[in-house]
């Protein structure tokens, strides 16, 4: 009997205080392009930073209906997103860790007119090599320019977001590989 006491208030112990990982976050990437095969790349308001649409996942909204939502949003419609990529995405900022889901979406115009949403300052049409080059996050271009270079299939990989010298790095811990 004392034995099953100690076990249980090991275990209860461990329990309460116990590492714990936080929650793995999602994150749906839209690449969106027009009809000459350009990308937009969007401006966030108030910071230096360029990115493609995108939205972190909530329950309250089905992957679906975010990824039209997102589109509308800028004043669009798009046709049917595709799946192009599944990656983890492992940041170290400031010596905290978080690990995040990353799924990368296309898909083009059907129709409107684009405009900008609300927290966003400036809405660009470029080429992939422009991207590479406008984007801020190493690792957002290296995600895009992957499934553009691979338009067949979905892609996977492990990436890692860090910091040096005051400047965003990546590096790729599991090559891109398809499914």
């Amino acid at each position: 009997m004392k034995r099953i006491f100690i076990i249980a208030f090991t275990l209860s112990l461990s329990a309460l205080y116990g590492q714990t990982e936080p929650e793995i976050k999602i994150f749906h990437r839209l690449v969106i392009l027009d009809a000459d095969d350009q990308l937009m790349v969007v401006k966030v308001a108030n910071a230096d930073v360029w990115v493609t649409p995108g939205f972190y996942q909530t329950q309250d909204v089905t992957i679906q209906s975010g990824l039209n939502d997102l589109g509308a949003s800028y004043g669009i419609e798009i046709g049917p997103p595709k799946l192009r990529g599944v990656f983890l995405l492992k940041r170290e900022i400031n010596e905290a860790y978080a690990t995040s889901l990353r799924n990368v979406y296309s898909a083009r115009i059907k129709s409107g007119a684009v405009r900008k949403p609300t927290g966003i300052e400036e809405i660009r049409w470029v080429s992939i090599e422009e991207a590479a080059e406008l984007i801020t996050f190493p690792h957002i271009t290296a995600m895009v320019k992957g499934i553009l270079d691979h338009p067949n299939g979905v892609l996977g990989g492990t990436l890692r977001q860090f910091k040096e010298n005051d400047r965003w790095e990546t590096e790729i811990i599991e090559d891109f590989y398809s499914f």
